[in-house]
């Protein structure tokens, strides 16, 4: 009667727990088939403890495999609380390999990376690993993880490939999201004990990880469809949208706990004379010129993470949290001189030069809200294109005009501001 007790217990808990933890849709049904998944192993083992063992020999394997299963829906779970609290690739990635690596023990002696297939080439490149207790990613992966046909053959059938030795068993499964395969998780774990032991530990791994590569493939995919969403196509900096909506919580977060915010406005020089001599798509070579400048110097400092964001045009801008002005004006100068020294070359060959110009501001006590910040660091940019171009110019701290005062400076309507964005009108910038 144990286990009668046993279902009328677990269904409605198991239940309620996926339901209330808070879990985004997409991982919600996840998780709530861990729940039924745990009812169905848990209560045929507890109604057999009723009754008198016939093969007291099986009853340790019986016993690993229980507390496997166990370990396995507890880390799906822990998988899924984990991708509705964040949505960035390193972030979730160092959480999940974790959590994997404690499926199998989690001693330092075993190699779990993942694999990503490369859009343009199609081919796998390795984007994650953890390795003797580390997880490392991308350039730090060069000389210590390497692609065999092994890891490439499950991206080719679709299915998992298992290769035990006498020391270590090797498990390559793919990684599917809305049926594409997009990568290869590959695991190399040593083996011990006897080798009975052995066999069916491994047959017991297979069957584990062909159910919570589902979970992986999740991980993987999150993070990319937010960065797909607020990504720039062109520039690979995020998009005007994800800039106001991060200004809002950065401006809040800075008048709430008195820390210091800038906001650096960029504007390529000249853009307009690009366009017109060499061509669109040589303009386009030089918006990425410029963004990869950008993202080659974009720092955590401390705690704060810089952002840079496409604000429109040609126009780029990177905000700077917890960061006064006089350190700002550091990161602006190194981003200036980064575009000068560039060499650029056109869709045709043709090498170039470019240069930028930039307006920096610092939330001032006197502002109410971030499009104020937005609106002096544009005025500073302003300041710096009539003052000569390949320049920054700082706005004073307590020259704080709203953006109504901004607008009718420069006779621009407020519905008009997201059309007149480049100036393009005004003539050569």
């Amino acid at each position: 009667m144990r286990w009668i007790l046993s279902i009328a217990v677990a269904v409605p808990a198991l239940t309620i727990l996926a339901i209330f933890t808070g879990m985004t849709s997409a991982v919600a049904p996840l998780a709530l088939s861990t729940s039924i998944i745990a009812v169905a192993v848990l209560i045929p083992l507890l109604a057999r403890r009723e009754q008198p063992a016939e093969q007291p020999s099986t009853a340790p394997r019986e016993i690993a495999d229980l507390r496997a299963r166990i370990d396995l829906l507890a880390a799906e779970r822990e998988v899924s609380l984990v991708l509705n609290q964040d949505v960035d690739f390193k972030v979730i990635l160092s959480k999940v390999l974790e959590i994997t690596a404690g499926l199998i023990g989690g001693h330092g002696n075993e190699e779990i990376a993942i694999f990503l297939k490369d859009d343009q080439s199609g081919r796998l490149v390795p984007r994650a690993a953890r390795i003797g207790g580390e997880t490392l990613f991308d350039d730090l992966l060069t000389g210590r993880v390497s692609v065999d046909e092994t890891t490439v053959a499950p991206l080719e059938n679709g299915r998992q490939i298992l290769t035990a030795g006498n020391e270590r068993v090797d498990i390559a499964l793919p990684l599917t999201a809305d049926r594409d395969l997009i990568g290869v998780m590959r695991i190399r774990v040593p083996l011990e004990g006897e080798s009975a032991d052995r066999h069916h530990a491994i047959d017991r791994m297979s069957a584990i990880f062909d159910e919570f590569s589902r979970f992986i493939s999740l991980a993987v995919k999150t993070p990319d469809l937010y960065t797909r969403a607020v990504e720039d196509g062109l520039t690979k900096l995020s998009t005007k949208r994800h800039f106001l909506t991060q200004l809002a919580f950065a401006f809040d977060a800075a008048r709430r706990y008195a820390d210091p915010l800038s906001l650096i406005m960029i504007d390529i020089d000249h853009f307009k004379k690009i366009n017109d001599t060499h061509g669109h798509q040589t303009g386009d070579i030089a918006l990425k010129g410029v963004a990869e400048v950008i993202r080659k110097n974009l720092r955590r400092a401390g705690d704060a993470a810089y952002s840079g964001y496409r604000y429109g045009g040609e126009e780029l801008c990177i905000l700077l949290p917890k960061t006064p002005a006089d350190k700002a004006l550091i990161v602006a100068e190194r981003l200036r001189k980064g575009v000068e020294g560039k060499s650029f070359r056109s869709d045709r060959g043709v090498e170039f030069s470019l240069t930028i110009s930039a307006g920096l501001a610092e939330v001032a006590p006197s502002m109410k809200e971030g499009a104020e910040l937005t609106a002096t660091a544009d005025q500073a940019l302003y300041r710096a294109k009539q003052e000569g171009r390949n320049r920054i110019c700082v706005a004073p701290t307590i020259a704080n005009p709203s953006p109504t005062d901004y607008n009718d400076r420069h006779g621009i309507q407020p519905r008009q501001r997201d059309a007149t964005e480049r100036r393009s009108a005004a003539g050569d910038r």
